[in-house]
């Protein structure tokens, strides 16, 4: 990787292998490694030679900084850095892609005024939004029913978008917040827990808890 400045590092990466590129050629089905830089840009890398194949502007007001898996080997999901400033009530965003070709979703807010002002952190994995509560509280919601119930409009990276009023993912304009939540949705789980620490994972999922602890 070449020399950059210092708003030009590499804040998170992931590295995504196509099952797909044995059949397709195609520069949107290689296997590539995704990264985002300080500077909120997000670059997707051919793992063989190092090329730049292709190149997204994230946001000038989420702070986009950590990579993964939403759903290994089909979708990925990008997380903004906590928002420090209460009074816009927003705590944390999501920029969810398909990959292989990688094609934009949506960007998902998580605000205290829908989820609750207790809330303090979230995360997207496997299909939900996990959202923290203080003290101690996690609840659990369905990611796909959110974005089905809630998206205004669909937006196509590359593409002027109407709605938005820019190209979606060039600069300036970088990605269009195309979910509106006006009400919470429905909690498909909810469980006490220490640290808002809950892993989600197995096969099947277990629910394992301390038996001292109250749930």
């Amino acid at each position: 990787m070449p020399n950059v400045d210092r708003n030009q590092s590499i804040k998170s990466c992931l590295c995504c292998f196509s099952k797909t590129e044995t059949l397709n050629d195609r520069d949107d089905h290689r296997s590539c490694l995704l990264t985002v830089t300080a500077d909120n840009w997000m670059f997707r890398i051919d793992m063989d030679t190092g090329k730049v194949l292709q190149r997204v502007f994230l946001s000038n007001s989420h702070r986009f900084r950590h990579v993964s898996w939403e759903t290994q080997g089909h979708s990925v999901v990008l997380k903004s850095l906590l928002e420090k400033n209460r009074t816009r009530g927003i705590v944390c965003s999501f920029a969810v892609f398909d990959v292989f070709p990688l094609e934009f979703v949506s960007v998902i807010e998580v605000s205290r005024k829908v989820f609750g002002k207790d809330v303090c952190d979230a995360m997207v994995t496997d299909g939900l939004l996990v959202v923290s509560h203080t003290p101690g509280s996690v609840k659990i919601y369905s990611l796909p029913c959110l974005i089905r119930n809630n998206i205004v409009y669909k937006a196509y990276l590359g593409r002027r978008c109407k709605e938005f009023g820019g190209i979606v993912g060039e600069h300036p304009f970088g990605l269009p917040v195309n979910i509106e939540i006006n009400e919470c949705p429905p909690v498909l789980f909810k469980v006490t827990c220490g640290d808002n620490d809950l892993a989600v994972g197995g096969f099947p999922w277990q629910y394992i808890i301390d038996r001292k602890s109250v749930v």
